[in-house]
């Protein structure tokens, strides 16, 4: 019997072609060996450390209507492409808990809707792609950027907010960014609260 979410075990999908990634729990999740890997749904999971996506390889929300949670308490290595957001209606809301590094990697493009970082000690990011956020269900949530605790702040890194009606960059932790960029063809406000 292999339990998923015990420390220190590795799930790796890695088929060359299109894959399901099952929504359960995980110690380190490994999206691997090129081709598009879709969420089974946008339901709640947990990964208890690494999210790691290889080059070539997507992972990307599932294109049904449903929002959800997922938290990471490690890193987002990501070499390749990243879209928790497909839709105002198909997303993955992003909660990282961890400290130091959070996103690394030399992938193309990181994209949320909304991303939260909770943890007392100093965040960044280094990933050498774009990290994009797009509008979520303004209806039922905010589209926000919020930093809980410690600083956050970027050496390397984009951040792009893309086309949404308003974003809102919020929390306890003071955020600097190295590079911002808000709107695309739209008219985009981003508020700090």
């Amino acid at each position: 019997f292999f339990d998923v979410d015990q420390t220190g075990n590795t799930v790796i999908y890695n088929r060359n072609t299109a894959q399901t990634v099952k929504i359960t729990d995980y110690y380190n999740l490994s999206i691997a060996n090129g081709n598009t890997k879709t969420l089974a749904s946008n339901s709640t999971f947990h990964i208890y450390n690494n999210l790691t996506v290889a080059t070539g390889t997507t992972l990307q929300a599932v294109n049904v209507n449903g929002e959800g949670v997922l938290t990471i308490d490690g890193l987002i290595s990501n070499d390749g492409t990243i879209n928790f957001r497909r839709s105002g209606l198909q997303y993955m809301d992003v909660l990282m808990t961890g400290s130091g590094n959070l996103i690394t990697g030399a992938g193309a493009t990181t994209a949320f809707a909304n991303l939260t970082l909770n943890n007392i000690a100093a965040k960044t990011f280094d990933i050498t792609g774009s990290v994009n956020f797009y509008g979520g269900n303004s209806a039922s949530r905010t589209n926000v950027f919020q930093n809980d605790g410690g600083a956050f702040s970027t050496t390397v890194s984009t951040l792009y907010f893309i086309d949404a009606a308003s974003f809102r960059l919020n929390g306890t932790g003071s955020v600097e960014f190295y590079n911002l960029t808000v709107g695309n063809n739209g008219n985009t406000e981003v508020i700090l609260d």
